[in-house]
């Protein structure tokens, strides 16, 4: 009380003790402190000189791509198929550009550039889909089929040599398929591989009473057939209208081995 009374007396204000922040103003000036350090750091980033990654790569890619390309119309004969093994290159060499913009200009901002990636995957893509181009034309192209069709008249022509004398026999076709990728245009039916499908028809005249009957003779047409040399997977037997024998052989030692009463059993009738 005295201490009081001497301090207004002498005409000093009393000690006040400062006022404590509230929290919501302390997150107030938390946040305004977090966001004048964010405008400091961008600040500092834009002044910071830009360098685009992925630009380089993008030149290079385009570069070497058309040379190829080029080099493959002079001669079309070439595959760019070997062009699909560089693919994994263009990684490799936008790590590079990533690792000496990382290593030589740390001072600098990276833009990685995305149009970049994006085109040089296109391009890949698009060398890729020219070397299937030749590919897919030499696989269903019209040359395939002039090539089965020429095959086919050629079995049917030693077919019918071997079996024009026949009675029995009403028509004979012939399908041959070329299966491998690639083929030779002036290849004859001795150089059909084995991948290759050639399906031999054969349509015999009704005049056999039984199953037994019907089975030895597409048995003795075998025989010629066998002897004749002709490449085939599968041979096809029927006879002409309904209620017809039907029978198969497949090129297997097995099945030609068959007895007459096993191959009967073979034998089907068309409904």
């Amino acid at each position: 009380m005295n201490s009081d009374l001497e301090k207004r007396e002498d005409g000093a204000e009393p000690a006040v003790a400062p006022r404590q922040k509230t929290a919501k103003e302390r997150k107030r000036e938390e946040k305004e402190r977090i966001r004048r350090y964010r405008e400091e750091k961008q600040m500092e980033q834009n002044s910071r000189p830009v360098r685009r990654v992925g630009t380089f790569t993008m030149g290079l890619v385009m570069v070497l791509t058309g040379i190829f390309v080029i080099y493959w119309l002079l001669h079309p004969t070439g595959n760019l198929a070997f062009l699909t093994y560089f693919a994994p290159a263009i990684l490799i060499m936008l790590g590079g550009e990533v690792l000496y913009n990382y290593f030589f200009h740390q001072d600098a901002r990276f833009k990685y550039d995305i149009l970049s990636g994006i085109i040089c995957f296109f391009l890949v893509c698009g060398c890729g889909g020219l070397a299937v181009l030749p590919v897919a034309y030499e696989y269903f192209g019209p040359e395939r089929h002039i090539t089965e069709t020429r095959l086919e008249q050629e079995i049917y022509d030693v077919c019918y040599d071997a079996m024009k004398n026949r009675g029995d026999i009403a028509s004979l076709h012939v399908i041959v398929r070329l299966e491998g990728v690639t083929y030779d245009n002036a290849m004859t039916y001795g150089d059909i591989a084995p991948s290759d499908y050639v399906d031999i028809r054969i349509c015999m005249k009704k005049q056999y009473q039984s199953k037994e009957q019907y089975a030895a003779a597409c048995q003795s047409v075998m025989t010629v057939v066998n002897e004749s040399g002709v490449p085939y997977q599968y041979v096809h037997f029927d006879t002409m209208g309904e209620g017809g024998y039907s029978l198969g052989f497949y090129q297997d030692k097995f099945s030609q081995q068959l007895s007459l009463s096993e191959l009967a059993e073979q034998v089907t009738i068309a409904e």
